[in-house]
């Protein structure tokens, strides 16, 4: 059975070609906003899997975003092992909006009841206004 290692969220996920490292930037992890919609113009996904000989090279998943419980985003996942016993999937969504304080949560789930999951939370933070006299 295939099984899914890690999934984890962030801003920005870049891949060096040669020597095919991962750099991943801003996790999301709890975070406070101080006024919601907030709009996120970078949210990336990092899968990694690891496989049998008899799994599928080529299994189908499904990314699935949830602002609260409304599903902001449902879509399928192309995962390719090439031959080898593992493989990472990375997801860029180019815009997110989270429209209230709450729980942010990315689920992905593979043929064969393969599941994970990452949440995070948005609080609110109250504006600290400093004023100065003159």
């Amino acid at each position: 059975m295939i099984e899914l290692q890690t999934l984890i969220c962030c801003e920005i996920i870049s891949r060096d070609a040669d020597t095919n490292k991962l750099i991943l930037v801003n996790l999301f992890e709890p975070l406070e906003a101080e006024a919601f919609p907030l709009f996120l113009p970078n949210f990336s996904v990092l899968a990694h899997f690891l496989r049998a000989d008899t799994d599928p090279e080529n299994p189908t998943g499904t990314l699935s975003i949830k602002v609260g419980v409304t599903e902001v985003l449902a879509a399928p996942m192309n995962i390719d092992f090439k031959g080898k016993m593992n493989t990472r999937a990375i997801a860029r969504i180019q815009g997110l909006i989270v429209t209230e304080p709450g729980i942010v949560s990315t689920t992905l789930r593979i043929e064969g009841g393969v599941e994970g999951s990452y949440s995070f939370t948005f609080k609110l933070r109250v504006p600290h206004i400093q004023v100065s006299s003159t």
